[in-house]
């Protein structure tokens, strides 16, 4: 079915579309595959299930494995769904390997944790705060309308490389937003300050390697 959703795309049309993936050996995965050209470019798989308070992922879907930048019309991108960008370990990891724009898809509800920000404020931090710090466009798409008591905020939104949100949808409706974005942006922020250059991914790797053999736990 999804192949065929690629075919009627056409070769000019680039999509993600989320979907309960089943593998040969019977796992189910929470997927998003990337489409273009008439072909599945890539898919990934879900890696943090969110299983805390009403969520329960983790009872239903096995969890992925593997991160990966892709090369698209669109640019070098990389995609993450809903609590895997609650994993900042994950956004470097797809930066790391090319990504110059993260695709965000995600099932948000509208809630409010005892006094903290909402559920809205949060993700509007997240979003910002991975385009500036890793210098790359996220593109955050979210769901909208009621599912049972479950109601979905929409609010999808753009943000560019220097932490600014250049396009958004509106909170509670369903829409269409067409976005001209220049990529070029990025090689220019990241030339201004080099963030994502100048990682000392050997360093982080090693100190990793000493924590996870120490066993430590929080």
């Amino acid at each position: 079915r999804i192949t065929s959703l690629a075919d009627a795309a056409g070769d000019t049309t680039a999509a993600l579309i989320g979907f309960t993936e089943r593998d040969r050996a019977g796992h189910l995965f929470n997927s998003a595959t990337f489409l273009q050209g008439g072909a599945v470019v890539h898919t990934h798989r879900k890696v943090h299930l969110a299983s805390y308070d009403i969520w329960e992922e983790a009872s239903h879907f096995t969890p992925g494995s593997s991160v990966r930048a892709v090369d698209s019309s669109v640019g070098r991108a990389a995609s993450l769904i809903c609590y895997d960008l609650w994993h900042p370990g994950l956004v470097l990891v797809a930066v790391r390997d090319g990504a110059r724009l993260l695709l965000a898809p995600s099932n948000s509800i509208d809630r409010r944790f005892s006094d903290q920000a909402s559920n809205r404020d949060q993700w509007r931090i997240i979003t910002r705060c991975y385009a500036s710090l890793f210098e790359c466009y996220v593109v955050f798409v979210n769901r909208v309308g009621a599912e049972g008591d479950l109601v979905f905020w929409g609010g999808s939104h753009i943000v560019d490389p220097h932490g600014r949100v250049v396009a958004e949808a509106p909170n509670d409706d369903e829409a269409m937003v067409v976005v001209d974005i220049d990529l070029d942006e990025v090689d220019r922020r990241r030339r201004e300050t080099p963030l994502v250059q100048d990682a000392h991914l050997d360093l982080v790797i090693r100190e990793l390697e000493r924590i996870v053999i120490d066993g430590r736990r929080l």
